[in-house]
């Protein structure tokens, strides 16, 4: 148990935490906004912690925990016509952990690092992985990766709007927790939220008006699975604002199993 001179010698939990940005994106090739370009994005984010007394929250004999992510991305796509659209992200990404702490707090517990959303292992909702994966796989201190986190081409019409391939899906959103959104949803623990992990799926929207509409996904599980029809999901999302409530009913077939729920939002 850490006493008060120890809290207060080395404090509670001394964090560290280097976020190194390059601009949002550098256009290398035309424009993406227009017919078709490529740019691209460099971040590294590091984050160190000197830990006190606290074995069931750091582990025994931890001094310092430590973590390193190095994100590289490129990305194509453009606007070919007024209702044609498409997009893809060649990402490389490299994460070293030297964290010794609970695994619910470094993401273990699911096979990937909750503090960044950069899963270790295999993907779900993906019917070919698309990348390649290198590191010390028995241990998981180092993993990394270069592969498609993005893949997709869309199709808009005045009724309704049509994506096909590798792309980010969202099931609303949520201050802390969503657990309505069954496609990568980011953890309470993430803080690394600008971009979504990528699922194989066939997106159609339909807007029944400019703040109601209908959403449905089919999303596919590993081609290799023993069970393909348990890894995919098939599910349907409404939406509507009522009295300045933005409500949303969630149904249908997910991974492993079956889900239903409802949603607000809104000021009381």
């Amino acid at each position: 148990m850490a006493t008060a001179h120890r809290i207060d010698h080395r404090a509670l939990v001394a964090f560290a935490v280097t976020l190194c940005t390059a601009p949002a994106a550098r256009a290398f090739v035309g424009d993406r906004s227009g017919t078709f370009g490529v740019d691209g994005s460099v971040r590294t984010i590091l984050v160190a912690t000197a830990n006190y007394d606290a074995p069931l929250l750091f582990g025994d004999d931890n001094p310092a925990d430590g973590l390193g992510q190095t994100l590289i991305r490129l990305v194509a796509g453009g606007y070919p016509t007024d209702w044609l659209s498409v997009e893809a992200h060649l990402l490389q990404s490299t994460t070293l952990e030297a964290f010794a702490g609970a695994a619910a707090l470094t993401g273990r517990s699911t096979g990937g690092n909750a503090l960044l959303g950069q899963a270790a292992g295999p993907l779900p909702y993906r019917l070919v992985p698309l990348e390649l994966r290198f590191g010390e796989r028995p241990r998981g201190n180092v993993d990394a990766r270069v592969g498609l986190d993005r893949l997709q081409v869309s199709v808009a019409t005045p009724w309704l709007d049509l994506t096909l391939g590798r792309q980010a899906l969202s099931f609303g959103k949520a201050y802390f927790w969503n657990p309505l959104d069954p496609f990568f949803a980011f953890s309470p623990t993430q803080f690394d939220r600008d971009y979504k992990i990528g699922v194989d799926a066939a997106r159609l929207d339909l807007p029944l008006g400019e703040l109601a509409g209908v959403t449905l996904v089919a999303a596919g599980g590993d081609l290799d699975a023993a069970d393909p029809w348990r890894e995919a999901a098939l599910v349907a999302r409404g939406f509507a604002t009522l009295a300045g409530w933005d409500l949303s009913v969630v149904g249908g077939k997910v991974r492993g199993g079956w889900q239903a729920g409802l949603g607000a939002a809104g000021e009381a």
